[in-house]
């Protein structure tokens, strides 16, 4: 009886130890699958993260890119149809430059030159005669050089007598994005020629 009795304790033993291996195994392997899942949910939210700022990135640079090119296309088409509709150009002077331009249009001075609005530097301003000035640039970029060279090219006959002078203005213009963020950096740059008067 006393044999039975320890193989029924024994029996008894082993069967608790099996049971409690097996709890640890299923804790150990529930665990190990918990690590695993928070490992490829965290690198799938990475990826997808990676993916949304790229892309809000991109949209935010092409904005940047977009708004540049505008102002610097309608600041270029301004100063042209000034050019063509204008008489005479009082500054800059035949052979000289200058960072403002002054035009004779019907009878008015109209002056292109940088000023400040809202506390933002580098605006291209457009004032005609005694009228306040409007802006041609908004105050999201900033008009880093401006320049105006006036020309004459004078006809003569055999003679040496002037016959025709025809006036034209060159302007170059460098338009910036106004942040001080390198990611929004962005800049452009145009040149063009215009002869005054010539509405063609």
């Amino acid at each position: 009886m006393k044999h039975k009795t320890y193989n029924m304790k024994h029996k008894r033993r082993k069967t608790l130890f099996h049971v409690s291996c097996f709890m640890f195994h299923e804790r150990g392997f529930s665990l190990l699958e918990l690590i695993i899942y928070i490992g490829i949910v965290t690198a799938i939210s990475g990826v997808f993260v990676a993916i949304i700022v790229n892309l809000n990135l991109s949209s935010t640079k092409s904005k940047v890119e977009t708004e540049v090119q505008q102002n610097l296309r309608v600041a270029m088409q301004a100063i042209s149809q000034t050019l063509r509709g204008a008489q005479r150009i009082s500054a800059p002077v035949a052979g000289a430059s200058g960072s403002a331009l002054t035009a004779v249009v019907n009878g008015q001075n109209v002056q292109y030159a940088l000023g400040t609005t809202s506390g933002s530097t580098g605006v291209l301003k457009r004032t005609a005669g005694t009228d306040p000035a409007e802006n041609i640039t908004s105050d999201s970029v900033i008009v880093s050089y401006l320049s105006f060279t006036t020309m004459e090219n004078s006809a003569t006959t055999t003679s040496s007598v002037v016959t025709a002078t025809a006036t034209s203005t060159q302007y170059a213009i460098t338009v910036q994005y106004n942040s001080t963020g390198s990611q929004f950096s962005y800049s452009q740059s145009a040149t063009s020629t215009d002869i005054v008067g010539n509405k063609l």
